[in-house]
């Protein structure tokens, strides 16, 4: 799962040399494996992340923006909003981490159908 993971971010134009591409690695791969997660990003999986990496669940919430934000800021406009189906807000011009995660991981389960 982590090869199509980290292949998955590559193609969304995230850069694994930014400590937020191994947060979202670990974030999706939790999510995909226990849904419970997607329903408590904040009080659950940055705290777990954020314990595992002996840091703070908020430097963890910012390191995941801060990535997905150099994704869309290095994109092209349509191929991130193609996959994101219009569920970005236009003038927010970027998803949420809560949206990028749930998107990639409802992507790797589309996948496998």
């Amino acid at each position: 799962m982590t090869k199509k993971i980290t292949e998955l971010l590559h193609v969304l134009g995230i850069p694994n040399s930014v400590q937020g591409f191994s947060y979202l690695q670990e974030a999706i791969a939790n999510c995909y494996y226990h849904e419970d997660y997607m329903k408590g990003i904040t009080k659950y999986l940055y705290p777990l992340l954020a314990l595992q990496h002996h840091t703070t669940a908020s430097a963890v919430e910012k390191s995941m923006r801060h990535a997905i934000e150099l994704a869309f800021n290095r994109a092209e406009y349509t191929s991130l909003y193609d996959f994101f189906k219009g569920t970005i807000r236009t003038d927010k011009a970027k998803a949420t981490n809560s949206q990028f995660i749930s998107m990639c991981v409802d992507h790797l389960r589309n996948e496998e159908l």
